[in-house]
């Protein structure tokens, strides 16, 4: 009878213990994007549903699984708010909106806000996020959006290649310069350096590729391509790379905006903590830039992360896509 009692206690030992740290093993899962995760919350947890819409190139890592990082980080310190990301392409965001369905979160960035626009409530203005960024998500005087991660513009080129911008104005006239403008406004950006408009139809990945390959001296690059360079730099497969950043301009920002009036509070609760110094620090682990005046790099990023921190000129992420294809000089694909 002993005998028994003493395994009983050893058995209720062990279910106390798997109980205790089981979520620490369950819930990475639970952001691989499964809908079964929802099981594992207890019956008084709130739950939120965020969809994630990627329209340009992140920088070393993905956007959503830093927010999937950041959901499961965010559950652990409220143990009641459970938040769901969906990665969706604007297709498919589209289509799931027209059918009725509705995030309690989105994070977009330019090319995608006009979907969003119609069911983004107004939102508190955030305390610590920059100003100029923040106008990228105002509508007027009320801020639907918030801004909480963003890249930005560089030149790259070999050492042999000289970067001012005498020296780009005639590389440009001479169609040396390359740069993507599917999603992004690449002309705006290079015009603080460059007065000479250019009407290429490459994908940023596509002109990374076309520099890579000795079609063109200077790449007009964003953060990612900028991680993609270092990286063969480092691994031995290409000389040294000049670079040169952008200090004036930017649209490369995610935003976040809630579309559920229901849960409006708890919501925006989420969205005050992807701003504290703790989320934003986090975010040299995808490569992309602090919203706030937080420094997060001390390493070969520290100097792009200077020009990020300089004032920009910012879109709108609700400007529709027909009109960014005029900014850009582009008609229909």
């Amino acid at each position: 009878m002993l005998k028994e009692k003493k395994i009983f206690s050893i058995f209720l030992l062990c279910v106390s213990v798997f109980l205790f740290v089981s979520p620490y093993f369950i819930l990475p899962s639970i952001y691989a994007g499964r809908d079964n995760w929802l099981d594992t919350a207890p019956p008084n947890a709130v739950l939120l549903e965020l969809w994630n819409i990627d329209t340009f190139e992140g920088g070393s890592g993905s956007r959503a699984k830093y927010l999937e990082h950041r959901a499961y980080n965010y559950q652990k310190e409220t143990f009641s708010t459970y938040v769901l990301v969906r990665s969706l392409t604007v297709s498919q965001a589209k289509a799931m909106l027209s059918g009725g369905a509705k995030p309690d979160l989105v994070s977009f960035g330019i090319g995608s806000g006009e979907i969003f626009k119609p069911f983004c409530e107004k939102l508190s203005p955030p305390n610590f996020v920059r100003a100029d960024l923040l106008q990228c998500g105002v509508v007027g005087k009320d801020v639907l959006a918030v801004p909480w991660c963003v890249g930005g513009y560089c030149l790259c080129a070999d050492e042999s290649v000289e970067l001012s911008k005498e020296s780009l104005q005639n590389l440009a006239q001479d169609k040396k310069v390359c740069t993507g403008g599917v999603y992004n406004v690449a002309n705006l950006a290079l015009s603080e350096k460059v007065n000479v408009k250019l009407n290429n139809n490459y994908t940023q990945f596509e002109a990374y590729e076309a520099y890579l390959r000795g079609e063109y001296n200077v790449l007009l690059g964003t953060q990612r391509d900028f991680y993609r360079l270092n990286r063969k730099v480092e691994n031995g497969v290409l000389g040294a790379v000049n670079f040169s950043y952008l200090t004036e301009f930017t649209d490369l920002i995610q935003v976040i905006a809630v579309c559920n009036a229901e849960n409006k509070a708890v919501a925006e609760k989420f969205v005050e903590y992807l701003l504290t110094p703790s989320s934003q620090m986090r975010l040299c682990d995808i490569g992309l830039f602090s919203v706030t005046d937080t420094q997060i790099y001390e390493d070969n990023y520290r100097e792009f992360e200077l020009a990020i921190k300089q004032p920009k000129k910012v879109l709108s992420v609700f400007t529709p896509s027909e009109n960014i294809k005029s900014l850009q000089g582009r008609g229909d694909d």
